[in-house]
């Protein structure tokens, strides 16, 4: 299967697109958490795909309403300001996980674990995951 640069384009703006309903439905699921103790014992895959569905259902709710608020401006406008809300709802683990960087940077890196995946990530950035297939002549001989 050859993927043409097209395709590896559409696959990163989708990618980015769900990025953006992940931005978008932060806030709203810390909110739902905070005040109606929903959604307090997932895992970090089902918490992406209730911030998906949460920020496509805040998109839907702004497009439905009959103000022609679905424009790109607004868009951007209400994805940075959910990045920038969940960024300050997210503040001490972030300061947390700066400060534990710092702090334990060489034994971070000094750990067998992290040479495992160092050598993984180098495997894996060698190989090529996507190979040409051979044409009829080079399979013949």
């Amino acid at each position: 299967m050859v993927l043409d640069l097209e395709s590896i384009e559409i696959i990163f703006q989708l990618l980015f697109f769900m990025f953006c309903l992940c931005v978008l439905g932060e806030p709203w699921r810390i909110i739902i958490r905070k005040f109606a103790g929903l959604f307090k014992s997932l895992d970090f895959l089902q918490i992406l795909i209730v911030d998906v569905f949460l920020g496509g259902f805040l998109l839907y709710l702004i497009a439905i309403v009959p103000l022609h608020l679905f424009t790109a401006t607004t868009t951007y406008t209400i994805t940075i300001s959910s990045g920038v809300v969940a960024a300050l709802f997210h503040r001490r683990k972030f300061r947390s996980a700066v400060q534990s960087l710092s702090l334990h940077s060489k034994s971070l890196l000094m750990t067998p674990h992290s040479l495992e995946i160092i050598i993984v990530a180098s495997m894996l950035s060698k190989s090529n995951p996507f190979p040409q297939p051979k044409s009829r002549s080079e399979s013949k001989s």
